[in-house]
């Protein structure tokens, strides 16, 4: 399976540049390569499309036309 930061430009959940920028809890835990538990895949809600990092929390970017899967954030 492709790492989250080859499949994604941006993170999904703080919309920064996940390679470069990302300092959030959600991608230091991606980067750790740690499971995610029931409680923190509630906690870590989709804010951002990961493709072009717009406000997106639908499962379809407005801006980019992506459709995204929410089990897509967690690998």
């Amino acid at each position: 399976m492709a790492k989250f930061g080859d499949r994604f430009k941006y993170c999904p959940y703080c919309g920064k540049r996940f390679r470069y920028e990302c300092e959030c809890p959600y991608g230091k835990h991606v980067r750790m390569k740690l499971d995610f538990d029931e409680r923190l895949r509630e906690l870590y809600g989709k804010r951002f499309c990961p493709w072009c990092g717009s406000r997106s929390t639908k499962l379809e970017c407005p801006l980019c036309r992506k459709a995204f899967d929410r089990e897509d954030m967690f690998y």
